[in-house]
């Protein structure tokens, strides 16, 4: 408890070593001394919880972060400390005390020089702490990194993130290497998808004139040290042969404290990279949608912009002009789907794909209509059209029931406690423009 000082005691996971290979006697009897790991948990101020956001339970490959009395908690007893949860959580609710991101963004900046540099070639090398080789007494289990290429101990490749590898070329990296061991991977190599979000950014990167080949996977598990140790000196002789790029020249791109890093991030990437043709990325899993909404379908009920975790899609009205209007935000847009499952008219559609020109641009309309409001007192009750929707659907049954969508709660409630049965249009004069 002294080594995890700070550290709640439900934040730390038990764990026994478990033996590889042949052991001593002497090595069987420390199996039995338990050791003590850090695992992410979940900061409930900054949790929006499943219901509305959730992102982090689906992405979770051993099923670690569950809901409890409408908290999202993590299994210490099942999680793996990978660190999936972290990329997949817009909110920055998942803190994980030893591996924080603003911790391995200060050690990217720890390993350039003086001058703000990387050893040349420059080349990172997120290194999963599970299946980074041990060094041990015989040559072909010594592991060191070639010169030019600086490591930095990531809990697991699922915690690569599109973030974390293009801060290193942010950082002045010129090229970046992910080493694994696919027999030793605790969650099950590539199971997360992270090579997915590889995919993605050497695509963003060949949308800059940027050589994709400037991330390469290495996969220890099936080669010795030494031969590992090997390609990686021979892919930084490749790195070496490269134009530089231009995209640590002018330093590290300012990101916000709150709220998403990746636009951000993107955005000052690409006015470094001077790429004129903005384009798109489609390929590997990408971390941005676009939503396309048949407006003669929509009644504008906005329980898609209820239900988006990162306010891409939102719900505005002006009582002054009567006017309501669902607004996209195309790089906030995370690609999570929770929309379309929610929308009860099926008028919504998804597509993962990152436009680069709609980064940092303002909301786009996708639906527009009028209010409706109250006939009674005049308050607002919901869009035109899904009154009117609603209205077509209920008038088969009576008139009666018809004419009180027109009415806001209170006034219903009014109405039936003063035992009124007449529920036809009031006639006021003032709110005829309006209707």
């Amino acid at each position: 408890m002294r080594e995890f000082k700070g550290i709640r005691r439900d934040r730390l996971k038990i764990r026994f070593g478990r033996p590889e290979g042949e052991i001593s006697r002497r090595e069987l009897l420390k199996l039995v001394i338990p050791r003590y790991e850090v695992v992410p948990f979940v900061e409930p101020d900054l949790c929006q919880g499943s219901q509305q956001c959730g992102l982090c339970i689906d992405a979770c490959p051993l099923e670690a972060i569950k809901t409890e009395a409408d908290e999202v908690i993590v299994d210490t007893t099942l999680c793996s400390g990978c660190g999936a949860c972290i990329v997949a959580c817009p909110q920055r609710a998942i803190i994980y005390p030893t591996f924080l991101l603003e911790r391995l963004d200060e050690e990217m900046a720890g390993l350039c020089s003086a001058g703000g540099t990387l050893p040349e070639p420059g080349i990172i090398a997120l290194t999963c702490q599970n299946c980074l080789p041990l060094a041990g007494e015989e040559e072909r289990h010594r592991f060191a990194y070639p010169p030019g290429v600086s490591g930095l101990k990531i809990p697991c490749l699922a915690m690569a993130s599109p973030w974390l590898m293009l801060r290193a070329f942010d950082r002045g990296a010129q090229g970046l290497a992910l080493v694994a061991n696919r027999r030793k991977c605790p969650v099950g190599f590539a199971s997360n998808g992270w090579p997915d979000n590889v995919r993605f950014v050497q695509a963003l990167l060949g949308g800059w004139d940027i050589e994709p080949e400037r991330i390469r996977v290495f996969d220890v598990a099936d080669q010795d040290v030494l031969d590992a140790k090997a390609e990686l000196e021979k892919f930084a002789r490749e790195i070496a042969g490269l134009t530089p790029t231009s995209l640590g020249v002018s330093g590290p791109t300012s990101v916000p404290d709150e709220g998403l890093l990746l636009p951000a991030l993107i955005r000052g990437l690409a006015s470094k990279s001077g790429c004129s043709s903005p384009g798109e990325v489609r390929a590997g899993m990408v971390p941005f949608g676009k939503l396309e909404l048949d407006a003669s379908q929509c009644i504008g009920c906005g329980l898609c912009a209820v239900d988006c975790p990162t306010e891409a899609l939102t719900a505005s009205s002006n009582e002054e002009t009567d006017s309501f209007q669902l607004l996209f935000r195309h790089d906030r847009c995370v690609a999570c789907g929770r929309c379309v499952k929610v929308c009860p008219e099926k008028c919504l559609r998804l597509e993962r794909i990152l436009e680069l020109s709609q980064i940092n641009s303002p909301a786009a309309v996708l639906f527009e209509d009028s209010i409706a409001r109250c006939r009674e007192c005049g308050n607002v009750i919901g869009a035109r059209a899904m009154i009117d929707r609603l209205q077509a659907k209920v008038l088969p049954i009576g008139e009666a029931l018809a004419a009180q969508l027109e009415l806001c709660p209170a006034c219903k409630t009014r109405q039936f406690s003063l035992g009124r049965t007449d529920l036809e249009p009031v006639n006021k004069p003032e709110l005829d423009g309006r209707r």
